[in-house]
């Protein structure tokens, strides 16, 4: 035999040897479980007016100093930037947000002007949520609130509306082009009714019974007849096994948990001394004590079970802790201190189910700034002879705490009935099994295209 000849042997035997193999393979392959990744879900939870100054007032209130939260356990943290425009100069920078433009960039990756949910400042166009990708792509949505549901912060994730203001079909002044005796896609309440979010949990049942003009039905009529099922009591919820949940606890707003004296402005004595407020200790709201209303958790539990259930695509839940801003508004420190603690019970559980479940990002931060600031007990400085000096021009509350100690609370951006926000940038803090890299730094739109590239969506 020569070599040729001998080669040419050799190639048809290895030839038919990886022929023979390859065939046993495509045979073997039918029976080799392939892998199957996991859902991908998002839980995105927003503390609103939930800065660093309110989360430290609060740990210091509920553990102490020294004492560690939910919060403080999430592993990728960086902070956003809050960016804001102008209406009347669509492309002037503010640097204060709302709620309604702050969460308009967390849902569509914009930057707006104040008062508008996920419409674009100059040309009042309707910007894509994450909402609508999602559900495009197949996901489930759902958001849970301490709010009205038709507030700005989950207004921002479920309508387009030129000014947050537009919650029923009642606010037909306020809604503008967007009502629908006008030919818009009416209020916010209205186009939860007529759109195809799976879960909207928290109050406002007001704005669902409102009359539709020109439909003889109330709000909640036509979103029960879109298959709404209607809870109202945490019995109710606690019933509910699947399918679209529309829960309203509450007329407007609900409750807040902790309960306190408001901040008053100092006091002076006949040498014009501050006459320092009382130190107080919150209470707790008897609502939550005696289970008829669902806490924050509660109702987060809930709405993860419906979107979970038998899910193979994955789902976005958008929950928010709505009067850590209120209450500050109303310089009212028990308040704020019981509706971050709301968030950081939802940041622990949301946190677990994600450990769980390895498709799952959770992602906490926050629309904008607000007041509360922490100052200190004693004044640091020598004051000049004949000139008393304090902590705080404006308003003050004294609190007691973990530690045995009081802390002192100042709120100084108003002298009118409501606070301001501030300017400040937030908190965000990421859990994920998964390898992630957040950077350090970011402006508030970039966090939609991070949730958006971890749903995969286009």
């Amino acid at each position: 035999m020569n070599t040729r000849t001998f080669k040419r042997l050799c190639c048809a035997f290895v030839c038919a040897t990886l022929m023979t193999a390859t065939a046993s393979a495509r045979d073997n392959h039918k029976h080799v479980p392939r892998f199957k990744l996991p859902p991908r879900n998002l839980i995105l939870i927003v503390g609103d007016g939930m800065d660093d100054q309110q989360i430290t007032i609060a740990r210091n209130y509920l553990v102490g100093a020294f004492g560690e939260i939910n919060l403080d356990r999430y592993p990728t943290r960086g902070a956003a930037q809050v960016l804001t425009y102008e209406e009347e100069a669509p492309h002037r920078v503010a640097y204060v947000a709302d709620s309604a433009n702050g969460a308009s960039s967390l849902a569509a990756g914009i930057i707006t002007s104040t008062g508008r949910l996920s419409t674009t400042v100059g040309d009042d166009a309707d910007a894509v949520t994450i909402f609508e990708l999602a559900k495009a792509a197949g996901y489930r949505t759902g958001v849970v609130t301490t709010s009205a549901v038709t507030d700005a912060t989950p207004g921002a994730f479920v309508a387009h509306v030129a000014e947050r203001a537009c919650q029923g079909p009642a606010d037909v002044a306020a809604c503008g082009v967007d009502a629908k005796v006008n030919g818009g896609p009416g209020s916010i309440a209205e186009q939860i009714a007529a759109g195809n979010v799976d879960v909207v949990i928290g109050g406002g049942a007001a704005q669902f019974n409102q009359v539709v003009p020109g439909a003889g039905k109330t709000v909640l009529q036509l979103a029960m007849e879109r298959g709404f099922q209607h809870v109202t009591t945490p019995a109710a919820l606690e019933q509910v096994q699947g399918g679209r949940v529309l829960g309203l606890f509450s007329t407007s707003h609900m409750p807040v948990r902790l309960l306190g004296a408001a901040a008053t402005r100092f006091t002076f004595d006949a040498a014009n001394n501050p006459i320092l407020p009382a130190p107080i200790t919150c209470t707790n709201n008897p609502v939550y004590v005696n289970g008829s209303m669902p806490s924050l958790a509660d109702m987060t539990d809930k709405a993860i079970e419906v979107l979970s259930k038998g899910n193979k695509r994955g789902f976005i839940l958008v929950v928010e802790s709505s009067s850590i801003d209120k209450q500050a508004h109303a310089r009212n420190p028990c308040g704020h201190i019981g509706e971050l603690e709301q968030l950081d019970e939802v940041a622990g559980l949301a946190r677990d189910y994600a450990g769980d479940h390895l498709g799952t990002m959770v992602m906490v931060t926050a629309d904008h700034g607000q007041s509360a600031q922490l100052l200190p007990e004693t004044y640091f400085f020598t004051p000049p002879a004949g000139s008393p000096a304090f902590s705080s021009l404006g308003y003050v509350a004294r609190v007691n705490t973990q530690d045995g100690a009081v802390m002192r609370v100042g709120y100084a951006t108003s002298s009118g009935f409501l606070e301001e926000h501030t300017g400040v940038q937030v908190p965000v803090m990421v859990y994920r099994r998964i390898p992630f890299y957040l950077k350090p730094y970011v402006a508030q739109p970039e966090l939609f295209f991070v949730m958006k590239e971890h749903l995969g969506l286009q």
